[in-house]
């Protein structure tokens, strides 16, 4: 029973954090993608996220506005799936 109860506690949290992935963006400087969207997650979780991954600052940018260059179906793709992507400043 406590094994079950552990495990539980374990995903309720997994569910809370906020997921992000590091890619290179056009201009060479590292974005930072950040899934919004979750069990008990919102834009303001990502938003700490960002500060804490961005200690100088950051910019949220529009994905849709990198989706006609190169690379441009991977952009197109993080736009769809309600995602933040965050460059540093």
């Amino acid at each position: 029973m406590l094994r079950l109860l552990l495990i539980g506690s374990a995903l309720i949290v997994a569910g809370c954090a906020v997921s992000f992935t590091q890619i290179r963006g056009p201009d060479g400087r590292h974005l930072y993608v950040m899934n919004c969207s979750g069990f008990e997650v919102d834009r303001t979780d990502c938003a700490h996220l960002a500060r804490k991954l961005c200690p100088r600052g950051y910019r949220v940018i529009d994905p849709n506005a990198l989706a006609n260059g190169p690379d441009g179906r991977r952009y197109r793709v993080i736009g769809q799936k309600n995602y933040a992507l965050v460059s540093c400043t």
